[in-house]
């Protein structure tokens, strides 16, 4: 299986979070240590590996995610601001929220 795709990959050794860019725009963020991949229609593959847990987006600024606050404490291993809201947030927020 090839996963070469004509991405771009934006990556901190200290953060948990990689970015994935294709032509310059982002198309996903991919956290290995959960794993989870938060990705646009642009990053497409037929087949993610297991234990992969894939979410389409339209864009990363929409708050179009939900989840117990709980939930992502126990996932992200760390407390979260305040003021985040697990009701409603976007990739964009829950990037700056667990990085």
């Amino acid at each position: 299986m090839s996963l070469t795709m004509n991405t771009e990959i934006d990556w901190e050794p200290d953060e948990g979070w990689l970015t994935i860019n294709k032509n310059g725009k982002w198309v996903g963020y991919l956290n290995a240590d959960i794993p989870l991949l938060i990705r646009t229609d642009q990053l497409s593959c037929a087949y993610w590996p297991y234990p992969l847990q894939v979410i389409v987006l339209r864009t990363p600024d929409r708050p179009e995610m939900r989840c117990d606050m709980d939930v992502l404490i126990q996932c992200f291993k760390t407390k979260l601001n305040p003021f985040f809201d697990s009701s409603s947030f976007s990739a964009s927020e829950l990037w700056y929220a667990t990085v």
